[in-house]
C-alpha cells in the first residue's frame, strides 16, 4: 500500500487482477460477479459524469442505501477525483438525515429504496432544493421530484478526455457517528487515516486475494465499509453481497465465504439455534457431538498452554472434526477461515464453542473516530475475552481513571463543523479519548471492561459496569436484551426483553395461554421464572451487583424507536426516557 489514495492503491489491484472477482451480488437467485476490470470500468464511468456536472476536490456526495453492488462504484469514483464521501445510515428517520444533509451541504445525494426515498423526501424541501443532483440506485423507485438513476448513468460508455486521478492525501469522508446520546458528530478521516490503519491491521491478520468476504453489516459504518469493502478490494479479493439479515444463511451458504465480519449478535442466534438443536436431540449422536466438543476443547487449551499434544488425540480430533463440526461449519458456506466480532464484546464461552467447532472469531477494538481499528487479535496469538494487540502505529495509554487514550497517524483530523468537540476528544498532546474503560494485561492484550460515561455509581459509593451484568444476563437463551439501571440509586434493576421464541416455547410446554400482546409476561409464575434465571446468571457477581427489581418489556429495544445505533448498541438515555414511569415504580416501592 504504497499509494496516497484509496483508489490509486485499488488501480493496482486492477492491473494485477483484473479477472478477479471483486464484486457479487445475488439475481434470480444466484451470485452475478463483477471482475476487477469491469468494476474499475463502472469507475470510470462515474468519474466522468461527476467531472462533467462540475464537480472537484473538495465537494461532498452522500449515500443513503443499504449494501449494493454499487456503493463501492460511488466510493472510488468520489476518491478518484477527491470528493468527499458522507454515508448515511439507512436506518435513520426524518430528523438525522435532515440534520446531515443540511450540514454537509453535499452537491449529490445517491438513494437506494423507494422507503429511503420518502424517508429522505420528507424533509425540509429547501435543503432538498440546494442539491444539484439527486440519484436513485433502484430504477423502480416513484417520486414527483426530479432524478437521475445511477444505471443509465453506468450503461454511457463514454470516458473520454478523464482528469488524471488526484494523488495527494486529502479527506476522504465524514462518518457520522451512531452515537449512543445526543446527535450524531461527523468524523472526518483522510486517505492516509484510513490507509494507515488498513497496513497495520493486515500486519497481524494477512488477507488475500484468494479471499472471499461476506458483506452483511452496514457500508454506512466504518467497520464494514474499512474492513469489508476497503480492505479485500485492496488486496486483490471478493465481496459478496447479502441481501438482508433475513436471508443471512441462504446467502452465506451460496457464497462460501472465508471471511465474515459481524456484530456478536449475529454468532449468539447462531450458537442459540445449535443449542436448541442439540437439547432435541438423543442418543448416539447427541452423545458423539459432546464428545467431539470435549475433545477439541482439550486439543485447544493443550496448545494455548503450549504442551505436547499426543499424536493418536490429534489424529482422534481430526476424524471427529470432520465427521461432527462439518454440518456446523457449513452455516456459514464451509470454507470460513477467519470470522470476525466488532461493535461490542462477544461472551468467551460463545467463542470457545466456535473455535472447538472450527470456526475461529477473532475480536478487535475501535472507533469511527480510529478509522476505525484500534487492535485486534492475531489468528496465530489471541486471547478470548479481550480484544488482542494495539496497532504498531498506535501509541497507547491508560488513564487513573482506567480511560484508554490512542495516538497517531490513523485518529481522525475532528468533528466536521464542531471545534468545541473536536477539543473534547483530542487533546493538546494529540492524544484522542476514547471514553472506553479497559487495561492492558501481562501478556500486552488489550481488555475492555465498559464505556466510561455508562459508568454506574451508587448511592453506597459503589461502582457498576453495566454492560458486564448485561452480558451475563443475555447470555441466558431466554433473555435477549438486557439494560441495567441504577445511577445515583441505592441498588440496581433491569429491563429485560426476553427471548419471545424460547418464552413462548416454555409457555406452550407448561400449558400456559400465548397471545398477540404477550400478557403471559405479567403472569406470577413466569416473573418467578425470570427471577430465578436472573439470580442464577449472576450468582457470581458481588451484592451490589445484583438486580433487586426488573420488568420484562413486551418488545425488542429497537431502531424504529430510536432505542439502539445503526450497530446495535443500546441508546441508554432514550431507553430510560421511553420507560421512566417504570423505572421510576422501582425506586419509589
Amino acid at each position: 500500500m504504497d499509494q496516497s489514495t484509496i483508489y490509486l492503491n485499488f488501480k493496482e489491484n486492477v492491473v494485477k487482477y483484473p479477472n478477479n472477482i471483486a464484486l457479487a451480488y445475488i439475481e434470480s437467485g444466484s451470485y452475478k460477479k463483477i471482475n476487477y476490470k469491469k468494476l474499475n470500468d463502472y469507475i470510470l464511468i462515474l468519474v466522468k459524469y461527476f467531472f462533467d456536472i462540475g464537480l472537484k476536490q473538495g465537494d461532498k456526495i452522500a449515500i443513503l442505501s443499504e449494501n449494493v453492488w454499487q456503493w463501492p462504484v460511488i466510493d472510488m469514483a468520489c476518491n478518484y477525483l477527491g470528493i468527499v464521501v458522507v454515508p448515511i445510515h439507512a436506518t435513520y428517520g426524518k430528523m438525522y438525515i435532515e440534520y446531515i444533509v443540511s450540514q454537509v451541504e453535499p452537491k449529490v445525494i445517491f438513494i437506494s429504496s423507494q422507503k429511503l426515498f420518502d424517508n429522505f423526501s420528507s424533509i425540509n424541501s429547501e435543503i432538498i432544493l440546494n442539491l444539484e443532483k439527486i440519484i436513485t440506485i433502484n430504477s423502480d423507485i416513484k417520486t414527483d421530484i426530479k432524478v437521475e438513476n445511477i444505471n443509465n448513468i453506468l450503461s454511457n460508455k463514454d470516458i473520454d478526455n478523464l482528469p488524471e486521478p488526484i494523488s495527494t492525501d486529502g479527506l476522504s469522508t465524514i462518518i457520522y457517528t451512531s452515537g449512543t446520546t445526543g446527535l450524531p458528530k461527523g468524523v472526518m478521516l483522510s486517505n492516509s487515516n484510513i490507509l494507515s490503519d488498513i497496513k497495520n491491521v493486515l500486519k497481524y491478520d494477512p488477507i488475500y486475494s484468494t479471499d472471499r468476504f461476506f458483506s452483511l453489516l452496514t457500508l454506512s459504518h466504518v467497520l464494514e465499509r474499512t474492513a469489508g469493502q476497503t480492505v479485500p478490494l485492496l488486496v486483490g479479493g471478493s465481496i459478496y453481497y447479502s441481501r438482508s439479515t433475513k436471508t443471512l444463511l441462504e446467502d452465506i451458504r451460496l457464497a462460501k465465504p472465508t471471511i465474515f465480519i459481524c456484530v456478536p449478535r449475529i454468532f449468539e442466534r447462531v450458537f442459540d439455534k445449535i443449542q436448541d438443536n442439540l437439547r432435541k436431540t438423543h442418543g448416539i449422536k447427541s452423545s458423539l457431538f459432546y464428545y467431539g466438543l470435549k475433545a477439541k476443547s482439550r486439543l485447544h487449551s493443550l496448545k494455548r498452554a503450549n504442551k505436547k499434544v499426543n499424536s493418536l488425540f490429534y489424529l482422534l480430533c481430526i476424524i471427529l472434526d470432520k465427521i461432527v463440526f462439518g454440518k456446523i461449519r457449513n452455516i456459514f458456506g464451509g470454507n470460513i477461515r477467519m470470522a470476525i466480532s466488532g461493535g461490542s464484546s462477544l461472551d468467551k464461552r460463545i467463542a470457545r464453542f466456535f473455535e472447538d467447532v472450527g470456526i475461529n472469531i477473532i475480536e478487535g477494538y475501535g472507533l469511527t473516530e480510529t478509522s476505525p481499528i484500534i487492535s485486534v487479535n492475531k489468528l496465530d496469538n489471541y486471547k478470548f475475552g479481550t480484544v488482542g494487540l494495539v496497532l504498531e502505529n498506535l501509541d497507547i495509554k491508560i488513564q487513573d481513571d482506567k480511560e484508554i487514550l490512542v495516538r497517531g497517524d490513523s485518529i481522525m483530523s475532528g468533528y466536521f463543523k464542531d471545534d468545541e468537540s473536536t477539543a473534547l476528544a483530542i487533546d493538546s498532546e494529540k492524544w484522542f479519548h476514547t471514553g472506553d474503560l479497559g487495561f492492558i494485561d501481562k501478556d500486552g492484550f488489550l481488555n475492555i471492561i465498559g464505556r466510561k460515561k455508562e459508568l454506574i455509581v451508587l448511592s453506597t459509593g459503589k461502582k457498576v459496569l453495566p454492560v458486564n451484568i448485561e452480558q451475563a444476563l443475555n447470555y441466558d437463551k431466554y433473555i435477549n436484551q438486557s439494560i441495567v439501571i441504577g445511577n445515583n440509586e441505592k441498588f440496581l434493576t433491569a429491563l429485560i426483553v426476553p427471548d419471545f421464541d424460547e418464552i413462548e416455547r416454555y409457555c406452550k410446554e407448561s400449558n400456559i395461554n400465548i397471545d398477540d400482546k404477550k400478557s403471559y409476561l405479567n403472569l406470577d409464575r413466569i416473573e418467578n421464572f425470570y427471577r430465578n434465571r436472573i439470580n442464577e446468571c449472576l450468582k457470581s457477581f458481588a451484592d451490589y451487583e445484583q438486580i433487586v427489581y426488573f420488568y420484562l418489556v413486551n418488545r425488542q429495544f429497537d431502531e424504529d424507536h430510536d432505542e439502539l445505533t445503526p450497530t446495535l448498541k443500546l441508546k441508554r438515555g432514550k431507553i430510560k426516557e421511553h420507560f421512566n414511569n417504570i423505572i421510576n415504580e422501582f425506586y419509589e416501592k
